[in-house]
């Protein structure tokens, strides 16, 4: 359970086949993905509140109050996240040692984005 308090992001998720004509949640964490498949986007909606808000309750030191936004929808994280396969990236530069290569997850929210390896 611990994991599920440090999870990455926990969101909608999209444009896979497991979300296909379906209502999905992703919990992700640095290591995986756990999805969760609903009937109704209401019962969704519903759950991710939930789930947000624990999370969110228990990252700001879980004292078990009210969060400060209570009476606003929270917010996953990273409003998308997907993960992808980067075969090898290098800098032109010979001079820089970076290389990028194996799974990553890419964030996305309206002011920035942010690549973690995994």
């Amino acid at each position: 359970m611990n994991s599920f308090f440090s999870s990455l992001n926990i969101c909608k998720k999209q444009d896979t086949r497991d979300s296909m004509n379906r209502h999905v949640i992703a919990l992700y964490t640095y290591e995986d993905c756990l999805s969760i498949l609903f009937e109704e986007e209401q019962e969704l909606q519903n759950w991710l509140v939930h789930l947000l808000r624990l999370q969110r309750r228990r990252g700001s030191g879980g004292s078990g109050g009210e969060p400060e936004d209570a009476g606003k929808m929270p917010r996953p994280r990273y409003e998308n996240m997907w993960q992808v396969l980067v075969k090898s990236f290098r800098p032109d530069d010979p001079q820089n040692p970076f290389v990028m290569e194996g799974t990553h997850r890419i964030s996305v929210t309206q002011v920035n984005s942010s690549v973690c390896h995994t």
